[in-house]
């Protein structure tokens, strides 16, 4: 019987993970030249999912890409062996999903980028990082 997906209920995100996308971004941003901006980095998420109902995102590593008729493509059976590298040391832990920088999302790319982690994940998680969102703090002259 057709069941109708439910929508996950709970995103547990540790801080760790923001640390590791940010200082992944300035890493990469640290080698161009002054003022050029870098593209878009990315990766995978590392944790912990409930059923389709709650994922925790405990980790994150950086994944490079190649690019095929303009979408990035990641190495899935590389992915793998990192996951299974993780799992020896945390066991319950799994690649939920992946990350990327930059503005917005980038809708017929991202998709596809999302599809490929299927065979790791049935529903991976997307996770946007954008390092210059204004989120209006106020901030005085």
């Amino acid at each position: 019987a057709n069941q109708p997906t439910r929508a996950m209920e709970a995103y547990k995100l540790h801080p760790l993970v923001l640390v590791n996308v940010s200082d992944h971004y300035t890493r990469y941003k640290a080698q161009l030249p002054a003022g050029e901006e870098p593209p878009r980095v990315m990766g995978c998420l590392l944790g912990m999912q409930e059923g389709a109902r709650e994922v925790e995102i405990c980790n994150s590593f950086e994944v490079t890409h190649k690019v095929v008729d303009g979408v990035p493509v990641f190495d899935v059976e590389y992915l793998g062996q990192k996951q299974e590298q993780y799992k020896s040391v945390f066991p319950k832990f799994h690649i939920v999903g992946w990350y990327s920088t930059g503005p917005g999302v980038r809708h017929e790319v991202d998709l596809q980028i999302h599809k490929s982690l299927s065979s790791l994940n049935e529903s991976p998680v997307f996770m946007l990082f954008n390092p210059r969102a204004d989120l209006g703090g106020g901030g005085g002259a």
